[in-house]
């Protein structure tokens, strides 16, 4: 409705960035046997904090089914979270706001810009959270080279798939209400993650399905650059996609 449009025009900075601290109590919810039973280990601290986000995928074990379902959810709160960031200008007071600005393409930068702040923030209250709970399930807690490597890596991956999940809400709400886009998407990326665990060895799904995690990614930094690569690849099609398509669709 157009009250609905309205407050999410009226978002600050400030309220939307407070909106990203949700996944702390989500994942803390999740994780109350990691964190009031876990002993510490004699596991490596990055290791646990790349399974910890992306669960330990093998084909067949229920642990990896809960592990991923995780890490999906966070993924999905986003998208309910920020998935009428540009939506919600594209309703019943569309023709008013658009005579007011001198560029779609610039707006749709602009907003795609605002989600990638928003992903990157939430994505550090998530790894910050799995850090917390990581840390008390090691005997060292060094944290080294290696360790800082992983956080920038899952900083990377995973700030850059949300903001493409959430993009594609956000696009397809323009035209579709926001829990049809979100169930489309959700089924997507169901699909990619199927995908991701049937050929989970396979390079070539390493490296262009941003579903598959891979702990290749950590071991070969040919890999990781070409994962970071192709979801920025991604993220920039994506844009421009919608540029394109909010600047020629008729919205008067």
């Amino acid at each position: 409705g157009v009250c609905g449009e309205e407050r999410v025009m009226k978002d600050g900075i400030w309220s939307s960035l407070g909106k990203t601290f949700w996944i702390v109590p989500y994942i803390v919810v999740l994780s109350l046997v990691d964190i009031f039973l876990a002993t510490p280990g004699s596991g490596v601290l990055a290791d646990v904090l790349w399974y910890g986000v992306w669960g330990k995928i093998s084909s067949g074990e229920v642990q990896t089914i809960v592990l991923s379902l995780k890490c999906i959810g966070g993924i999905f709160l986003f998208a309910i979270l920020f998935g009428r960031e540009m939506a919600g200008y594209f309703g019943s007071v569309s023709s008013v706001y658009f005579t007011r600005i001198g560029s779609r393409g610039c707006f749709i930068l602009g907003k795609a810009g605002r989600i990638c702040v928003f992903a990157f923030t939430y994505t550090g209250w998530f790894l910050a959270t799995e850090f917390w709970i990581g840390i008390r399930q090691v005997a060292d807690r060094h944290m080294g080279v290696r360790t800082v490597y992983v956080l920038f890596l899952l900083e990377g991956i995973l700030g850059t798939l949300l903001v493409l999940v959430c993009l594609a809400v956000n696009w397809l709400s323009i035209r579709l209400h926001v829990t049809v886009a979100v169930f489309l998407v959700f089924a997507c990326v169901m699909v990619l993650e199927y995908v991701g665990i049937l050929f989970f060895d396979s390079s070539v799904n390493v490296v262009l399905n941003p579903l598959c995690a891979n702990y290749r990614i950590v071991e070969d930094a040919g890999i990781a650059c070409g994962k970071l690569a192709a979801n920025g690849c991604y993220l920039g099609m994506l844009v421009l996609g919608m540029r394109f398509h909010v600047c020629r669709m008729d919205i008067f």
